[in-house]
């Protein structure tokens, strides 16, 4: 007796639906188990950073899954404790390139755990341009003790062998202790390396001889170093920023002007407004954007300048002076700005 396409019909539905409801109670178990986990995780981590003596009472699994994950003292505790017990074996993997799931996670162990050679196993491992890698190394370099995770991530930016962006982003909560040592890159022959150390040395703009260095790049050959000096004007006192605004607003690269007029307006420059003038009718889009956003900052200064702008020979001077206006919820007659 032969099978109909019915039936057929109904043994694939069925089929089907059984596997969809053994797939989604697989996946249900899944999160339900890893749930439980994180919350016994976290159990654990808060018993171990209470009384780290608990360590002895929990499994090697235990104390890995602890070590390996969000960074906290529970963390530190089982990573301590693991390093006591295996420091060699952990050593090994950490200098093994393969597989380097395994590298990174015995790094990890050793660095939280302060063993003594975690500094040099992981510049090791950075050095080995593993970009897969490399990102997830120096995130963990942010947590070696103060002194041996800048000389590593300064050491990183030098040779250039991540991207200096992503080495920069990890080096930007440390480069008020690194001062000294970007005011020394900001005049070494790489312009690449000068950009990078003037960026960061915006957060500094308080010492004098970082305002000296950033006014010596504002005169910087390449314009990305005289666009980053800009920025950085935009924290500097008065005293020096003003005249060095002034100049890079006239700069002849498009986007070197376009971050001094946002500067002009983080500094709060009023005196600089009429500056901004001639920037609304520039042949760029962004100059003429970062024109208006820094008029419409400046506040009483930047209206008037917008006000005076309506008269302006070029159509989009006048246009980018009524966005201004408009947008200062002001009313304007016969030149004099009043509330609405």
């Amino acid at each position: 007796m032969g099978v109909s396409q019915f039936q057929l019909l109904v043994l694939l539905a069925v089929t089907l639906v059984l596997a969809w409801a053994f797939l989604g109670a697989f996946l249900l178990a899944d999160r339900l188990l890893h749930d439980r986990g994180r919350a016994r995780a976290a159990q654990d981590a808060a018993e171990l950073a209470g009384d780290p003596d608990t360590a002895r009472l929990l499994s090697r699994r235990r104390l890995r899954r602890l070590a390996l994950g969000p960074p906290c003292e529970g963390a530190a505790v089982a990573a301590r404790v693991l390093v006591r017990r295996r420091r060699a074996s952990l050593r090994a993997a950490a200098e093994r390139p393969r597989p380097p799931a395994a590298r990174l996670h015995a790094l990890t162990i050793l660095v939280r755990g302060g063993d003594l050679r975690a500094r040099r196993l992981l510049a090791a491992a950075v050095a080995g341009n593993d970009r897969a890698m490399t990102s997830a190394l120096l995130r963990l370099a942010a947590e070696l003790p103060e002194t041996e995770g800048d000389e590593l991530l300064l050491d990183v930016l030098v040779s250039g062998r991540h991207p200096r962006s992503r080495t920069a982003t990890e080096l930007e909560p440390r480069a008020t202790r690194l001062r000294d040592e970007l005011v020394e890159l900001a005049s070494v022959d790489d312009p690449e390396l000068r950009y990078w150390a003037v960026s960061l040395l915006r957060a500094s703009m308080d010492d004098p001889d970082v305002v000296d260095a950033v006014g010596r790049c504002a005169f910087d050959d390449h314009a990305n170093v005289r666009a980053a000096a800009a920025e950085a004007l935009g924290r500097a006192p008065a005293t020096v920023a003003r005249p060095l605004l002034r100049l890079l607003l006239r700069d002849d690269l498009f986007y070197v002007r376009a971050h001094a007029a946002r500067a002009v307006a983080e500094a709060g420059r009023e005196e600089l407004a009429e500056e901004l003038l001639p920037l609304l009718a520039d042949g760029n889009w962004w100059v003429r954007a970062a024109a208006k956003e820094s008029l419409a900052a400046l506040g009483d200064s930047g209206l008037a300048v917008a006000v005076a702008a309506l008269s302006h020979p070029d159509r989009f001077a006048r246009d980018g002076a009524l966005e201004v206006i408009g947008a200062s919820g002001r009313l304007v007659d016969a030149g004099v700005a009043e509330v609405a």
